[in-house]
This record gives structure tokens, C-alpha cells and sequence, in this order.
């Protein structure tokens, strides 16, 4: 097929893997995952990398302020972290999935509109909104989702058509004697570079689950650690995991898990308000490809978070490890968004990664109450000024002095609950923000942090981003789930594209 690349890969048991990929990839793009869906957001933070950033373009400032992308919700369940976009079809039409708290949704992406197509009640249970909220497709167009201590498997009835019903295709359980106790569930999800569905448990748990039978390999790592993020994975079998207390890689080998290296970070074990749980409110993100320096980045858990960046492959030989901490950890960084003087700062936003660059968003709402019931209203308030956090900052690895440095700050723009991304192809950070307690669509420039626009929405709820990611789909389209259901900023149809 003309226009047509083949991204392949060497399986872990040696066997050469290669699919077509229509999208392609650059120099700081990770390995194409093959079994990932071909598409520009198949799952939660983009790619196995987890590093929330696109080669594909958003909007440009100039075309939002000539008012060529508009604004539109549709109403479904809230609030879906990740939206799934399908590949597209022979006649380019493409679908998006959205897994909300108890039902998951699909919509026809297309035409410059999109439509609710079909919505069904999520099997299975679970008391903890957290698992659910990690979502992948694969290149087979089925939808995975974490339920409680399973794996809920969809597809449409007639895969590639939007218009298809979903179909329930399958649902894999952990075992009785891999799980603790009734509260362990499935936190995180990512799929690995020879196909296996990687899972983590809020129990430190860490399972490989074959996505077609649901057999599974797992290893805890501490069940006195709690975790509450995603993991990512790398290429040669690594699994980064972060509990409340220690960053870990895991190899996978194709038969068996083994730690490869675990390392402790600067952490506390008090609540903050906001966060989902104690500890780095991150998932691991790796940053460096090729023959640059290999890293995983967190912002750790300490009331004024750091930036921490540890070796992820074999630390150098040459390397002077910094005074008080582990020979893994490569970099540290306090982050303060401007502010030096600041005496908190707190995300609870995983890291946002292009390069040797990583952006953090502050996520400091004040002096609340950190209980669960709290933490939904102060969520829900996040825009208010009473709650809303201010600050953004962007660091770099300089790998010819070997550490981490701030490049820039911003201390006056909010992002209150939502995942940046940004565009490699326009050099810009999206995000649903506020300003003067209104809900905004924003662009900042990557290289200088300053504003490049601001689309004002309104002070009403269902714009509220509730923990999901801005993301960037087809035809510089922005999407994200909210509480209103899915929030789309494009050109209409009868837009120039």
C-alpha cells in the first residue's frame, strides 16, 4: 500500500514482529509498539512510554484566534481519563472509545462531528474509580479495561465501522492466590513490545496477562506498598513501576518476571490534598531514545516535590552518584513553578515528555480535608479560587553535564486537574485550564512557557476535567473527557482542513 511503513520488532522469543504503521515516528519518538492500535491516542499517556506527547499537530494560535476551531461537548457518563481513538477505516472513518465510571461509550468521530454510537454498562465491579481509569486498544481493535481484579475485553461487532454496536468479548480474572485481599485491584495497564498486557495492582502487584486467554505471570514487589499510578514500558522487557516509597524496573522476559533494580526516592507518608493516593503522584515516564541517555522521570513525594530522574538501563561506569541518595538516581530537581519561596507544590498529573524535556504541572489546592469524599469536592471546586492551583514548569536532562535543570517556569496559569500534551509538530502544550474561574482551552509555547492562546469557556461543571488528558487527534483536533462526557476543539466540517 502506497504511503505505507512497517514499524518491527524482535519478540522475546526472537521472532521478527512487524506491522503497518500509518502514522511513522521521528528521532525522539519512542519504538512503534506493533500491538498497540495505529492510531494517535490508543491508550492512556499516548504510547508504552507514557510520555503524553505527539508528533501529530494541534491547533495553531494563529487558527484559533482567526476562529477556526469551536468548541463541543457531548453529553455521556463522566468522566473518561483516556478517549481511544480507532485507526481509520478504508473510507477514513474512525471511532472513540471513552471508559467512564460504570459504562463505556463509543462515538463516530467523523465529518467534522461526532455522535454517540453506543453505550453499554461496564461489567464486572469495583469500588475504586481508579481502576478503570488506564485504558488501551490494540491493533486488533479490542479495548481493554481494568474492572476490579479482571481485565474487560471490547470490540465493535463489526470491527472498524463507528456505527457498530460494542460487544463484550471477553473478561480475564486474576486468580484467588494472586490476590491479597478484597481491596487489591488493578490500578495500571500498558501492553508490551511482544504484546502482553502489563498490569500493576494497588498491592504492588505486577502482572503479565496474555490479551488473547488471560494467562498471566505475575511478581509482588511489597505488598506494604501502595500504588496508585500507571506503569510505563520500555522495549527490552523493562516495567517501570512507582509505589509510595521506591521507584522499580521489572524484566520481563517472555516466561518470567524478575526486579531488575529498585531504588528508593524523597517521599512522605502524609495525604496531600487532591492526590489519589501517598507517594509520587506520577506515573513513570521514560525519556531518551536511540543512543541518548536512557532515564525514567517522576516528580517524587515530598510536600515540595522534586523532580527525580534515575538510570534506567545500566548506570555508568564513570558515574559520581549525588551525595544522599542512591547510585540510580540521576538527576534531582526541585520544582517550585516560578516561586522559590513556595513552601508546597504537589501534582498529581503524570510528567509530560518530548525529548530530553519534561513539564509539571502544579496541582496545590490548599488546606483541605485529604479524606476521599473531600478530595471529589475539591476536584470538583478545582477552578474556584479557593482551590485553584497556579504554576507550570519545564525541565531538561543535559546529558553533557548529567543533570536536570529548570528552563522555564510560568506561576500564573492554572491547569487544575487535567494531563497536558503537547505537539511536537506546533510546538505546543494543550490543556483545559482556568482562568478567572472559567474554564479554558489553552496553548502554551514549549520553548518559552509563555501563553499562545486562551479559548474561554465557561464556569460550568461539565467542562471539568476531572484527572483526564488533553489529547490531539486526527486533523489537530484536541479531545478530553470531562464531566459533561467528552469535550472536542476542532474545525467544523465546513472548515478548511
Amino acid at each position: 500500500m502506497r504511503g505505507m511503513r512497517l514499524a518491527c520488532v524482535v519478540g522475546m522469543i526472537g521472532q521478527i514482529i512487524c506491522a503497518p504503521r500509518v502514522l511513522g515516528q521521528g528521532s525522539e519518538e519512542p519504538p512503534l509498539n506493533p500491538f498497540l492500535a495505529d492510531s494517535p491516542w490508543p491508550m492512556t499517556h499516548r504510547n508504552p512510554y507514557c510520555q503524553a506527547s505527539s508528533p501529530l499537530p494541534g491547533p495553531l494560535p494563529s487558527e484559533v484566534t482567526r476562529g477556526l476551531f469551536k468548541t463541543r461537548t457531548l453529553s455521556e457518563e463522566a468522566v473518561a481519563i483516556t478517549l481511544n481513538l480507532t485507526p481509520r477505516n478504508n473510507e477514513g472513518k474512525f471511532s472513540i472509545w471513552g471508559s467512564a465510571r460504570t459504562r463505556l461509550y463509543k462515538l463516530d468521530g467523523n465529518q467534522g462531528r461526532w455522535r454517540t454510537t453506543g453505550s453499554v454498562a461496564k461489567a464486572g465491579k469495583s469500588e475504586q474509580a481508579i481502576s478503570g481509569a488506564y485504558t488501551l486498544l490494540d491493533h486488533e481493535g479490542r479495548l481493554y479495561i481494568p474492572r476490579g481484579t479482571s481485565v474487560v475485553v471490547y470490540q465493535e461487532e463489526q470491527p472498524g465501522i463507528p456505527r457498530s454496536p460494542i460487544k463484550l468479548m471477553n473478561r480475564f480474572a486474576l486468580s484467588k492466590s494472586e490476590v491479597l485481599s478484597e481491596d487489591e485491584v488493578i490500578v495500571g495497564m500498558n501492553l508490551t513490545y511482544d504484546g502482553w498486557l502489563a498490569l500493576v495492582t494497588n498491592r504492588s502487584l505486577v502482572v503479565v496477562m496474555n490479551r488473547h486467554t488471560g494467562e498471566t505471570t505475575s511478581l509482588r514487589l511489597n505488598p506494604e506498598e501502595e500504588v496508585s499510578n500507571s506503569l510505563a514500558v520500555d522495549e527490552n522487557g523493562g516495567l517501570y513501576v512507582v509505589t509510595h516509597k521506591k521507584m522499580y524496573r521489572v524484566h520481563w522476559n517472555g516466561k518470567k518476571l524478575s526486579v531488575s533494580w529498585d531504588s528508593l526516592y524523597p517521599t512522605s507518608d502524609k495525604p496531600m490534598p487532591g492526590r489519589l493516593g501517598l507517594g509520587s503522584g506520577t506515573t513513570p515516564t521514560l525519556m531518551g531514545t536511540g543512543a541518548q541517555d536512557k532515564l525514567v522521570v517522576i516528580a517524587d513525594g515530598e510536600k515540595k516535590m522534586n523532580l527525580v530522574a534515575f538510570w534506567r538501563d545500566e548506570i555508568p561506569k564513570d558515574w559520581t552518584p549525588i551525595p544522599g541518595f542512591s547510585e540510580r538516581v540521576a538527576g534531582i530537581v526541585p520544582i517550585q513553578f516560578g516561586i522559590p519561596e513556595r513552601e508546597r507544590a504537589i501534582t498529581d498529573q503524570s510528567l509530560l515528555v518530548r525529548g530530553y524535556g519534561a513539564v509539571a504541572v502544579n496541582n496545590d489546592y490548599g488546606d483541605h480535608p485529604t479524606d476521599s469524599w473531600s478530595n471529589f469536592w475539591t476536584i470538583l471546586w478545582s477552578n474556584y479560587k479557593e482551590y485553584a492551583p497556579y504554576g507550570i514548569e519545564k525541565f531538561e536532562w543535559v546529558p553533557g553535564e548529567r543533570k536536570l535543570k529548570s528552563v522555564w517556569a510560568n506561576s500564573t496559569l492554572s491547569v487544575p486537574n487535567g494531563i497536558p500534551s503537547m505537539s511536537a509538530a506546533t510546538g505546543q502544550i494543550y490543556y483545559l485550564g482556568q482562568h478567572e474561574e472559567k474554564w479554558t482551552i489553552e496553548g502554551v509555547d514549549w520553548n518559552t512557557g509563555q501563553l499562545s492562546f486562551r479559548e474561554t469557556l465557561e464556569n460550568a461543571i461539565k467542562y471539568n476535567s476531572f484527572y483526564a488528558g488533553m489529547e490531539i487527534g486526527y486533523d489537530g483536533d484536541l479531545l478530553s473527557g470531562t464531566v459533561g462526557g467528552a469535550l472536542r476543539f476542532g474545525k467544523p466540517s465546513d472548515s478548511p482542513r
